[in-house]
């Protein structure tokens, strides 16, 4: 049954001789155009098909190609609509859109590549399925899993190139993508390093520095206001808080001292607090851009969340974040694991419905990924289960897909 199924299909090859060795039998393989193969698939035994690896991956590729490609050139497309009136109207330059698309290209493809994955494994198995060579692969003793290892691969490699771009290219190119957009749109350049500590200049003079500001609870960490004498460019004297915060109009400040310089920047007074009222802007005075997860990597972020563990400020969203840039890049392994069983039940309805059901799978995984995104930062989850639990679920789903799958 084995020979004849093998014969009958083109694209396969055909039986050259079927040999006993050891009580085995054996069916030796050749091309149709002659050549013979370098390997033997032993009817019963553990199958070698090294050739069956290159030709799966050949096909496979050539799909991601084309889905990586084609959704990367949407995303231009997408751009490039929404910015085209800044450059006809003088705000931008060709340069600066080029340059804008070369920084924004890392997180194109962090979006793209998981659903690139998708599609080309939904696709591949799917043509593979239509064309009977699955088939033709389980008649030879060549199981579902083997088939399925040269994706499984595939989808291990985009998981490592996601972590890699997260943690090498991603942060930093985000920020120079924040900083060009804002200039297209007619702002003025900005620093979007949220890394780096804040200063900002009062409306009487007065220079403040903080480590961190949060507008919704409009509280500081690490304030300090540095006011300078009148008659020379010199620094009189220094007032460090540990925490500020601005309620009914005023701020109070905790845990800190003020200090006094004479003309010859010697400490004057000394003078410590636990609690007092200090003259500053209000708090929208201070509302700037929030730090944003998207443009750290990982080891920027863990630093961020360490410094602000002693602060007394909600970190959980930052946490969650951090344990999503870990979870996140697993995607491309588990829709690899949840398409292959997918792709064999379907496949028969052709290359179209596999796209369909791979944009539709992307969609799931996206809204519940979104969802718990959501319910980490409020508390309800722990940040680690907040960020994890959309994999969990999904892993879940794959393993019991492969379970009851026929192999």
């Amino acid at each position: 049954a084995r020979a004849v199924a093998a014969l009958n299909h083109p694209n396969i090859v055909t039986i050259h001789a079927i040999e006993e060795i050891e009580g085995r039998h054996v069916i030796v393989m050749e091309r149709v155009s002659g050549r013979p193969l370098s390997e033997r698939i032993e009817a019963g035994g553990l199958p070698l098909p090294r050739v069956l690896d290159l030709y799966v991956a050949k096909v496979y590729l050539r799909v991601f190609g084309l889905a990586f490609v084609g959704m990367l050139v949407l995303f231009y497309v997408a751009t490039f609509i929404d910015l085209s009136d800044k450059l006809f109207k003088g705000q931008a330059t060709g340069r600066m859109l080029l340059e804008y698309f070369a920084y924004s290209t890392p997180q194109y493809v962090y979006y793209v590549l998981p659903l690139a994955v998708l599609i080309s494994t939904l696709v591949t198995v799917g043509l593979l399925t239509k064309s009977s060579e699955l088939i033709i692969m389980k008649a030879c003793g060549v199981s579902l899993y083997r088939v399925a290892l040269p994706l499984l691969v595939c989808g291990a490699i985009g998981s490592a190139a996601l972590f890699g771009l997260e943690e090498s290219v991603l942060g930093r190119a985000n920020r120079k993508a924040q900083q060009l957009n804002h200039v297209i749109r007619g702002g003025s350049a900005r620093t979007f390093d949220v890394l780096n500590r804040q200063w900002v200049v009062g409306k009487e003079g007065h220079l403040y520095h903080y480590v961190f500001f949060d507008p919704r609870r409009r509280e500081m960490n690490g304030l300090s206001i540095y006011g300078f004498a009148a008659d020379r460019w010199r620094v009189a004297s220094r007032l460090y808080a540990g925490q500020a915060a601005f309620r009914n109009g005023t701020w109070t400040a905790v845990n800190g001292w003020g200090r006094e310089f004479d003309a010859a920047s010697r400490v004057k007074t000394f003078t410590p607090f636990q609690q007092r009222q200090i003259g500053l802007e209000s708090a929208d005075y201070f509302i700037t851009e929030q730090p944003d997860a998207d443009r750290m990597g990982f080891a920027e972020l863990r630093r961020y969340v360490e410094d602000l563990k002693t602060s007394g400020f909600n970190i959980t969203p930052y946490q969650v974040a951090l344990q999503r840039k870990v979870s996140f890049p697993f995607v491309t392994l588990i829709m690899t694991l949840i398409a292959v069983p997918f792709a064999v039940t379907t496949g028969r309805d052709g290359a179209l419905y596999g796209i369909g059901v791979g944009i539709v799978l992307a969609l799931a995984y996206w809204l519940l990924f979104s969802l718990f995104a959501a319910i980490g930062p409020a508390g309800m989850l722990s940040p680690v289960l907040a960020a994890w639990s959309p994999n969990i679920i999904f892993a879940a789903g794959a393993a019991y897909l492969l379970l009851t799958v026929r192999t």
